[in-house]
């Protein structure tokens, strides 16, 4: 999920929706990237989890 503000969004370049959706599909074939197999999987439960403890720690 991109989360930092790089424009302004597609809503407000009133596109029809089908446009904005194929905007949308064709910026993520271009930025998706497979991970290896050795990437370590992890939950979100479990990042949470490590964020806790490291601010228990600091």
């Amino acid at each position: 999920m991109l989360l930092e503000r790089l424009r302004d969004s597609l809503e407000s370049l009133a596109l029809p929706s089908e446009r904005q959706a194929d905007i949308m599909c064709a910026t993520l074939l271009k930025a998706w990237m497979s991970v290896s197999a050795d990437f370590p999987d992890s939950t979100g439960a479990d990042k949470a989890n490590d964020l806790a403890q490291s601010i228990l720690a600091l």
